[in-house]
Parts: structure tokens; sequence; C-alpha cells
């Protein structure tokens, strides 16, 4: 039972990675793209609008702005058509922070696109050691946490900071990596470590 409270205390109260949506590129118009004209579209006051390709495969993702009729998704591309002469288009999801694209205004019946993705606090890291199966700690504010054992190939996730790592193999010294800058979105690769037997 104690187990069971101290899992639901660490899922209420640790932090939540923090994700963002972002534009991966700025809002590009289509040149010889004819999707806005085959399949038109009017705003209120009965003028052709201009078409944004939002390409993302983040669900759920709602649009504000001079947005004419409803937005449909569709192979990871939601089709935004906007008035023309417009200028901006605000990205939404629930669970992420808003994101607000400004662009030069639209052309009527032009076709446009963006890629919108996230983007988080934390970063990752890649290493290997030769023998495989060593244990990597990182040191963390006095702490000294077991990351896994190599081959690990940037799927452990590492809040952004400065950091000291340290790899570990019975019968080998122990190697150490001071000041490395873990950047958020990336990955940082420590090598490929040939561990020194004792």
């Amino acid at each position: 039972m104690k187990q069971l409270f101290f899992f639901l205390f660490l899922l209420l109260f640790l932090p939540v990675e923090a994700q963002h949506l972002v534009a991966q590129g700025d809002v590009t118009l289509l040149e010889g793209n004819i999707y806005a004209r085959r399949n038109p579209r009017n705003d209120a006051a009965g003028n052709p609008c201009a078409l944004i390709m939002v390409k993302s495969t983040e669900p759920n993702l709602t649009f504000e702005g001079n947005v004419c009729g409803e937005v449909k998704y569709e192979n990871a591309i939601y089709y935004v058509y906007m008035s023309e002469g417009s200028t901006n288009l605000t990205v939404d999801n629930e669970t992420r922070k808003k994101l607000s694209l400004k662009f030069p205004s639209l052309a009527a019946k032009a076709s446009y696109e963006v890629t919108v993705g996230i983007t988080s606090d934390k970063g990752s890291i890649s290493l290997t050691t030769n023998p495989s199966g060593a244990d990597v700690y990182m040191l963390s504010q006095g702490e000294r946490i077991h990351l896994g054992r190599t081959p690990i190939k940037g799927n452990v996730k590492i809040k952004a900071g400065i950091y000291t790592f340290e790899v570990e193999k019975k019968g080998y010294e122990m190697w150490r990596k001071r000041k490395v800058d873990i950047s958020k979105d990336k990955t940082v690769n420590l090598g490929n470590i040939k561990l020194k037997k004792q």
C-alpha cells in the first residue's frame, strides 16, 4: 500500500517535461501548388481564401485567426483556410503552450506551408563502451544518478544543464567527463569509450 501512495505521489508532484509547439521554419508560399485553386473556399464576405498547409504529427491542434470554415486533418497535414490579407495564425493544443505564427499578407487562392512540431526542456546523451554493459552515472546537484548500461543511444532524457558523467565496469578504471553541456532537443554524443583494465 505504501508503494502505491509513493507512486501516486510521484505522478502528482514530480515536474512534467515542459513541451512547446514550435514552427520548424517560416510560413512559405508554395509556388505552382494549385490545391487552394482546385479546392477553393470563401470567407464570410464571399472573398476567396488562402490556404496554409500545416504539417504536423501532433494530434488535436486548433487554430485561431481569420480561419475560414472547418480545418481538415489528413495524412499529417492540417488544411487551414484563411482570409486574404491575414498576417498571423495561432496554433494551440490543450497540453502545450500556444504558438503564434506571423507572416506576410496572404494572397487569395494561394497555397502556403509550415511544419509544426514540439520542443522540450530536455536533451539526451549517446555513448558506447568497449566492452559494453558499463554502468553510466550522471552527477547532478550532489547526487549520483544511474542512467543505465551501455550502449545508450539518445533514449535517456536529461534536463538541459551542465553535468559530469561517469562510466564504471567491474575490472576497469572509471571514466569521467566533466562540464558536459546538455541542450534542449539535442543529443550529445560522448563517443565510443575504450575502458582501460585495472
